[in-house]
């Protein structure tokens, strides 16, 4: 919010690969994100609906190959309200997201910004 003074900010990173235990929930996590953002997605891409979930299905088998890997970062940033010093209330916390997977034979899918 405009009133809350900046508290701290931070880079959350998750990533993992094939040979890691928590790689399925990662990737099902991924996918996840991608899936319940439809509408913005296909509001900022030239992508239809029948390729975004085409992709996220290419996504999800391309998960299945043993040199698959994925990383991304949440950016968080915290602030404090005036009276809101340890309540939780007193915190507005605002997050945004980018993402990134290796893939050096190109065969992830990929999703395009819309040019303007």
């Amino acid at each position: 919010a405009a009133d809350a003074q900046p508290v701290r900010n931070d880079m959350l990173f998750f990533g993992s690969c094939h040979a890691d235990p928590s790689f399925d929930v990662m990737l099902a996590n991924f996918a996840g994100l991608i899936e319940g953002a439809p509408e913005t997605i296909l509001e900022s891409t030239t992508l239809s609906r029948a390729e975004l979930e085409e992709g996220v299905a290419a996504l999800r088998e391309w998960g299945k190959r043993s040199d698959a890997a994925l990383w991304y970062v949440t950016c968080w940033a915290e602030g404090r309200r005036e009276g809101g010093a340890t309540s939780e209330a007193g915190k507005t916390k605002t997050k945004t997201g980018a993402s990134s997977v290796t893939d050096p034979e190109g065969t992830a899918p990929r999703i395009a910004p819309r040019s303007s």
